[in-house]
């Protein structure tokens, strides 16, 4: 049985230096693995969510914390 992760991350815009930060549970040993790929944050703002797959080059994706 795998054990759930929770992870603390933020999202940097790097064009206006905004942060986003955010929490997930995931099942993955490897979050990086979805952060901007598959998964672009809890954010309501859809805008937000949508400049993320347009346009991938002006974010950086960083793991804060892990949690067991």
């Amino acid at each position: 049985m795998t054990s759930k992760l929770f992870i603390v991350y933020r999202i940097t815009n790097i064009l206006t230096h905004k942060h986003y930060y955010g929490y997930k549970s995931c099942n993955l040993r490897d979050p990086k693995d979805i952060l901007g790929r598959t998964y672009f944050s809890s954010s309501s703002d859809k805008e937000f969510i949508a400049e993320q797959k347009n346009h991938p080059e002006r974010f950086r994706y960083k793991i804060v914390a892990k949690f067991n």
